[in-house]
């Protein structure tokens, strides 16, 4: 995190020192151009309108602030923010529910998740899964959960 005069003299040192690759894309290993349009799913202002949010695997402050700030208006309005991640974070706002979990087996965790929702309707279970606590209180948490699948 540097300053644009900062960026500018660093660029201008590494000219200076006979090198023309500088590159802006931080933390980026694949440049190839990506297929198709990534989309969300629903537009970036409705975040705000969400009555339930269920977050797997994502810093939405540091990665997506412009997320984050609307969840958080979301969650200012009553949302219930569900997250299941491999650590706990400072999200500036209340989570309603919190699976940690090693990224390793975030499948596994979803499976629970789901497991825990069919246990609830009364419906066999997509995939084999243990409805444990966590994931019996984000099932709990409501019947529909927008999911924000961000990288």
């Amino acid at each position: 995190h540097s300053s644009l005069e900062e960026l500018c003299l660093a660029g201008a040192l590494t000219r200076g020192l006979g090198s023309q690759n500088i590159d802006h894309r931080l933390r980026n290993a694949d440049f190839a151009k990506a297929e198709g349009v990534r989309y969300l799913g629903t537009s970036i202002a409705s975040l705000s309108t969400l009555q339930r949010v269920l977050v797997v695997g994502s810093n939405l402050r540091k990665d997506h602030p412009l997320f984050a700030q609307r969840v958080r208006q979301a969650a200012r309005k009553g949302c219930a923010v569900n997250l299941i991640d491999s650590v706990a974070r400072d999200w500036a706002m209340p989570l309603a529910n919190t699976l940690l979990a090693p990224s390793a087996v975030w499948v596994q965790a979803l499976a629970d998740v789901a497991a825990a929702v069919a246990l609830e309707k009364g419906v066999a279970a997509p995939v084999q899964g243990t409805a444990t606590e966590a994931a019996k209180a984000i099932a709990a948490a409501g019947e529909k959960c927008q999911m924000i699948a961000v990288r």
